[in-house]
């Protein structure tokens, strides 16, 4: 059954648009706040080949890609500081953790110096029977073993 529109459909608030034999789906507005939800026996799924979380004013919070190869970014003042991608996650800024970071294989920073593109500073953390730290570049290298 259809419901002939020509411009949009308009209800009241708290006026509740229920979907679905039983009314499992609805979408409503209160007056204050806008719901979207599923209250049977299945989930809510929202689909989309691109797909962004939004404020009212367009600052983006996430953002989600099929077509990059299902691509997950957070953002804080729309400038991405999480993103996902088929080796893991990319962070941008600091990590604040109040419990433990535990790290299965090793921990790499490289930085490229701006001035010399060839000048690569390493600091690989070896996390095996012995701690190892290693800081190597152009013209020295400091370690640090610990015998288990």
């Amino acid at each position: 059954m259809g419901i002939p529109t020509h411009s949009h459909l308009e209800l009241a608030d708290d006026v509740h648009l229920k979907l679905g034999t039983s009314a499992d789906a609805y979408f409503y507005h209160n007056g204050s706040n806008t719901y979207l939800g599923e209250n049977g026996v299945g989930a809510l799924y929202i689909q989309g080949q691109y797909m962004y979380l939004q404020a009212a004013g367009g600052d983006t919070y996430i953002d989600m890609s099929d077509g990059d190869n299902g691509r997950v970014r957070l953002f804080y003042d729309n400038s991405v500081k999480l993103s996902t991608a088929s080796a893991g996650i990319s962070v941008t800024g600091d990590i604040d953790a109040t419990g433990s970071i535990k790290v299965t294989q090793n921990i790499r920073r490289t930085v490229t110096t701006a001035s010399e593109s060839s000048n690569t500073h390493t600091m690989d953390l070896t996390l095996n029977d012995n701690f190892n730290v290693t800081a190597t570049n152009a013209t020295n290298t400091l370690a640090l073993t610990v015998a288990s």
